[in-house]
């Protein structure tokens, strides 16, 4: 999708920050969001496609992380009762 130009990590993201405004109020799917983080990224990303740098086939795709699961600097619920 990346490689060939068809979209890029930035509009991607954008895209799934639509959906996330979108539904997180009636599905409230996320405890923490990091829209600076995910932007540079992607930015970052998109820069390593377009110098056929990809670090892989996956690169710049957008993931979400159960928030039982410790990440550094996001809200956990990991062994809250």
């Amino acid at each position: 999708m990346f490689t060939s130009g068809e979209s890029c990590p930035v509009k991607y993201l954008g895209h799934c920050l639509d959906q996330i405004k979108i539904y997180q109020n009636k599905l409230n799917c996320f405890v923490t969001m990091n829209f600076s983080a995910a932007k540079e990224a992607a930015i970052l990303s998109k820069k390593r496609y377009q110098l056929n740098q990809s670090l892989s086939n996956i690169d710049g795709i957008p993931i979400a992380v159960k928030d039982n699961i410790n990440v550094s600097g996001m809200k956990s619920r990991a062994h809250a009762s």
